[in-house]
């Protein structure tokens, strides 16, 4: 979630406006706007949009434009609905159950329904356990290597090298 990209740079403002009209259609309300709200909005999402930044501060964008309701209706679900799709290349990196936790705190954090200290605390508590889990299979690998044998981490359990890893005598990669 630290790594920084151009997150926003292929969602232009229009392609805001549109979400949220596709949301309302689906929930038979008729789309419109808050004037003022709207084009404060607008002019946050543009000044950002082609910057490189964390995904935190996309977060932290969407939070900020859903306050400023700059719609009528679904200004938590407009935002909810990008930081979501944005998410997935995130999310994709963890087992299913882990994903799901980190998808509902983000997705509660830009709909206004949890504080930034709850969604501190739950991203913290998934580092911590993502580090144990991480450790724990650390652990398990070195108690299964023969005694007095260490496994360095291009080696497997049985201190086979992987074929890619290994290298020919002039230093090249071995031809398949």
């Amino acid at each position: 979630m630290n790594r920084k990209k151009r997150w926003l740079d292929s969602i232009p403002w229009e392609a805001v406006a549109f979400i949220n009209q596709r949301l309302c259609a689906a929930g038979n309300v008729a789309s419109r706007l808050n004037r003022d709200a709207h084009a404060r909005a607008q002019r946050l999402w543009e000044k950002v949009r082609r910057q490189s930044m964390p995904f935190r501060q996309v977060i932290e964008t969407a939070l900020q434009c859903h306050r400023l309701a700059p719609f009528a209706h679904f200004n938590g679900n407009t935002f909810v609905a990008i930081t979501r799709n944005l998410g997935q290349e995130i999310y994709a990196r963890f087992d299913p159950p882990t994903a799901h936790v980190l998808r509902s705190a983000v997705d509660h954090y830009v709909a206004g329904t949890i504080t930034r200290s709850e969604l501190d605390m739950v991203l913290g508590r998934l580092v911590k356990t993502l580090k144990n889990e991480r450790n724990a299979r650390r652990k398990l690998a070195r108690s299964s290597a023969p005694a007095g044998k260490r496994i360095s981490r291009r080696q497997g359990p049985r201190g086979e090298i992987p074929r890619e890893s290994r290298r020919n005598e002039a230093g090249a990669s071995p031809q398949a």
